[in-house]
């Protein structure tokens, strides 16, 4: 059992915001509804351990954060969590928060070469714990949560901190700590955006005809609104095969089309008038730059180095190099966009010395 306290108050959370600004690390995690049971996405749970104590900050009950967010942003104090970008992306979308001085520890398994790199794996190779994985789908908007729910939570962040601890030892027995302090300075320099599927986003909304198109853009515009009104998941109002199958040829009775919530019947009037007036939308892509055939060749070609590279430090090949370092090295004809260590571990190869012109 985990032991931890329950803040659903400004007053609890200003008392504990105390105690964290005054520790060198803390480790925190987050809990959100993901288009999964509601509309939208947001946090309702945000977890925080210290050495001593764990406590599981209850964020539909507060709103405003404040005081959690500034030792987030606090450079002075630690913060491990696992696996940053979902968790990133959300903070600043919802709060504008951009944390300082982080160790992702799925970030180290994955420079330690470690296969499973999920939370629930690590904890149960390091320290003998299994996660319920009955939780992993729950609706965390639930109030009030489970004495289970709240063991769960709590329970995410309360071995983070020493997973640290193992990983550093572990990044220092095969050298690549060094790595792992780039990586972690270079997180700070990345964008977290949180960005919502959009209509184009969907399979052949590019290819489509003008006219297709437009109805694609009402179609998925009126999912959204109708998903708000009822606070259900899209996929709850209607799935994207009918959206797509109705981009093509529409309904000719709203009121009688099965398969969909019942707030489709409702308002099929105003979907029926809304796509007979949609209209025509050309797509007007984003103009990538024509690599030549020899660039194209060296792309391909780097894809082999990567995997060489991957199979031998045991990494997975995007952290060694992405397809967008990938892009930009045989565009710019340079490293700018490699962190220092994997300079080093592409300079090796001629391929790289030739496209950037023996110069790192």
């Amino acid at each position: 059992m985990v032991e931890f306290s329950l803040i659903q108050t400004a007053d609890a959370l200003a008392e504990a915001a105390e105690l964290w600004e005054r520790e060198s690390e803390i480790a925190f995690d987050l809990e959100c509804e993901n288009n999964l049971h509601h509309y939208g996405t947001y946090i309702t749970l945000i977890q925080v351990s210290t050495r001593a104590r764990n406590w599981v900050v209850d964020i539909l009950a507060l709103r405003m954060i404040d005081p959690l967010i500034h030792v987030l942003e606090n450079p002075r104090v630690l913060k491990v969590l696992h696996d940053v970008s979902f968790d990133l992306r959300i903070l600043h979308h919802q709060f504008q928060c951009r944390p300082k001085n982080m160790f992702d520890t799925q970030l180290a398994a994955m420079l330690l070469g470690k296969e499973k790199v999920g939370l629930g794996a690590l904890l149960e190779e390091y320290f003998h714990v299994e996660k319920d994985r009955t939780f992993q789908r729950v609706d965390w908007t639930r109030r009030p949560m489970t004495p289970a729910m709240l063991q769960y939570a709590a329970g995410d962040t309360a071995h983070l901190l020493s997973l640290k601890d193992v990983f550093t030892k572990e990044l220092v027995g095969k050298g690549r700590l060094d790595w792992m302090e780039e990586e972690r300075k270079h997180l700070e320099e990345v964008e977290f955006r949180y960005e919502e599927q959009q209509y184009l986003d969907l399979p052949g909304a590019k290819r489509c005809s003008p006219e297709e198109r437009a109805r694609l853009h009402v179609l998925f515009d009126e999912r959204q609104r109708l998903a708000m009104k009822v606070d259900r998941p899209v996929f709850f109002v209607f799935s994207n095969k009918l959206l797509l199958e109705w981009m093509k040829d529409p309904p000719r009775d709203w009121r009688n089309i099965r398969g969909v919530h019942p707030i489709v019947r409702q308002e099929g009037k105003i979907l029926q008038q809304k796509v007979a007036q949609a209209g025509q939308e050309e797509y007007l892509g984003e103009q990538k730059k024509r690599l030549s055939s020899e660039e194209f060749a060296w792309t391909e070609e780097l894809v082999d180095v990567r995997k060489s590279i991957s199979q031998g430090l045991s990494m997975p090949g995007h952290l060694v190099i992405n397809n967008d370092q990938i892009w930009q090295m045989v565009e710019t004809k340079s490293l700018d966009c490699f962190r220092p260590w994997q300079k080093e571990i592409v300079w090796k190869y001629d391929l790289v010395k030739k496209i950037v012109g023996r110069k790192a």
